[in-house]
């Protein structure tokens, strides 16, 4: 890779995490930054839980 291509990573990912945590969701007072980690986490536990308790959501599974 290429030093221009690497410094055009080193700024594109703090560029594109700055802009998604500088403002926030009207009416929420949070940022799609701390919605996207939290659908992700949750999409976790959910999972861990299932999981744990053997439990299916869906019938076809």
């Amino acid at each position: 890779m290429t030093a221009d291509g690497l410094s055009f990573i080193e700024w594109l990912f703090p560029n594109i995490w700055q802009f998604f945590s500088d403002w926030k969701i009207p009416g929420t007072n949070m940022t799609p930054a701390s919605w996207f980690i939290f659908f992700i986490v949750a999409g976790v536990v959910l999972t861990l839980i299932s999981k744990l308790l053997g439990v299916s959501w869906f019938n076809n599974r």
